[in-house]
């Protein structure tokens, strides 16, 4: 329950921030509210992975899951999460039980190919242009190397491997873009070197956080601010807000009567 009230607040904080929308009319669709594209992982699962035969289950979908049998093409012109729990930005992370940052993307190629012929060109560009994309991934590719062999990360210095999650992710907001994406909303890499299935990892540790994930979730969230300013730099209209997860997280499960639990 913490967690939805979070994802609602902040993405909530993201379309005020990004501005009001216009209303659209097109044979008889309106429109009156940003479309919601939401990329990642287990925090934005609204159910994708009911339908690959995996164990996840969501049971209250804020955005309909982009997998869901009876989406119509009226339903995605208001958003669709395409999130996959334990998903990457890496292929390599949890390999056939999830549904990777590049599919993801992919799926929305497919979804983008829909709109076009329901809506055309001119309008599936404004819905689009219009549209708040939101992400968050790079926790499994964090933890998927100490699960399992992982050989991108064994054939790899620390922050090489830091650089190939960051690089993927920094390739489908650049695909997102060309796409027509022009407004972004970011959670950094939350503390999950000491969510519970971490506090058991070390036997010899038990009930202290993960220190070779957290080193690495460490240097993702140094080095992910940067890339989305250069990105700002580079690419004409790309605004985006970054929430700072990781700090936010920390606080409640270290304070939690300070924040009403």
């Amino acid at each position: 329950m913490v967690r939805l009230v979070l994802i609602i607040f902040f993405v909530y904080t993201i379309i005020l921030s990004i501005g009001s929308i216009n209303c659209i009319d097109n044979n008889n669709l309106v429109t009156n509210q940003a479309a919601l594209f939401v990329f990642g992982d287990s925090l934005f699962d609204a159910g994708n992975n009911n339908y690959i035969n995996g164990p996840e289950k969501a049971w209250l979908p804020l955005i309909p899951p982009n997998l869901q049998p009876d989406n119509g093409n009226n339903q995605f012109t208001y958003g669709v999460s395409f999130a996959s729990a334990g998903a990457g930005a890496l292929a390599e992370s949890f390999l056939g039980m999830v549904i990777n940052l590049g599919t993801q993307l992919n799926n929305f190629k497919d979804v983008e190919k829909s709109l076009r012929s329901e809506l055309g060109d001119a309008e599936t560009k404004r819905v689009f242009s219009r549209a708040v994309y939101l992400f968050h991934i790079g926790a499994n590719d964090y933890f998927y190397p100490f699960s399992a062999n992982s050989s991108t990360f064994q054939s790899n210095s620390k922050e090489k491997f830091v650089d190939f999650v960051i690089g993927n992710t920094t390739f489908v907001i650049e695909e997102v873009y060309k796409m027509g994406g022009r407004k972004f909303g970011f959670l950094n890499v939350g503390p999950y070197e000491c969510s519970p299935n971490s506090l058991i990892r070390d036997r010899t540790k038990i009930g202290s956080c993960f220190k070779p994930a957290a080193e690495l979730i460490d240097m993702h969230n140094k080095k992910f601010p940067d890339v989305l300013r250069r990105l700002q730099r580079q690419l004409s209209g790309f605004r985006y807000a970054l929430h700072d997860y990781h700090t936010s997280l920390s606080e409640r499960i270290n304070s939690p009567a300070k924040y009403g639990y």
